[in-house]
C-alpha cells in the first residue's frame, strides 16, 4: 500500500505543481497570493523521510515566471515537511484540508507564515480547479476568487 501512496502522492504533486506554475502566469488572484516571493526564492512541499517532494523557485515576478525545481538538494525559503504519508495522502487525496492537517500538527513549516499562507491560498485556487466539486466543498471553506477556467488548466497540466 506505501509503494501505491508514494505513487499517487507524486502525480498530484506533480499536476498541482503544473498547474501553479501556470496559474501564477496567467490567474491575478494566483499571482497576488504569491506577490510576497521576491525573485530567486522558492518553496518546497514534501514527506518527511522519503524522495517525494514539489519544490517551485520564483524566477522572474515581472514576467511571472516559476520553474519546477527536479532535484531535492537545493535550499528553500518555505517547506511545507509532512511528518507521515499517511496523513499526506489524506491531504492529496481531498479527504482532509491543508488547513486541517496545520490543526492537526499533520506538518512541519519552515520559513515565513505570512509567505506560506500566500502559498496556502494559491494552493487552494489549484486545489478548487483540480478537484471535483464534490471534494473541494469538503476541503475548503469558501470557493476562492479565481478567473481561470477548469478545462483551460485540465488542458495546460496534461500537455
Amino acid at each position: 500500500m506505501s509503494k501505491f501512496k508514494k505513487m499517487i502522492i507524486s502525480l498530484v504533486l506533480k499536476i498541482m505543481g503544473k498547474a501553479l506554475v501556470y496559474l501564477y502566469k496567467k490567474d491575478d488572484e494566483t499571482f497576488h497570493n504569491l506577490i510576497d516571493f521576491c525573485d530567486g526564492e522558492s518553496f518546497k512541499i514534501r514527506i518527511a523521510n522519503l524522495n517525494i517532494f514539489l519544490h517551485i523557485m520564483i524566477k522572474d515576478k515581472n514576467t511571472r515566471r516559476m520553474e519546477i525545481i527536479k532535484n531535492d538538494n537545493k535550499e528553500c525559503d518555505i517547506e511545507i515537511i509532512f511528518k507521515n504519508i499517511n496523513y499526506a495522502f489524506k491531504v492529496f487525496m481531498g479527504k482532509k484540508s491543508i488547513h486541517e492537517a496545520y490543526a492537526e500538527r499533520a506538518f512541519i513549516l519552515k520559513g515565513d507564515i505570512h509567505k506560506a499562507m500566500g502559498l496556502v491560498r494559491g494552493l487552494y485556487i489549484v486545489e478548487y480547479l483540480l478537484f471535483p466539486k464534490f471534494i473541494w466543498r469538503r476541503i475548503l471553506k469558501e470557493k476562492p476568487k479565481t478567473f481561470a477556467r477548469k478545462f483551460i488548466v485540465y488542458m495546460r497540466v496534461l500537455r
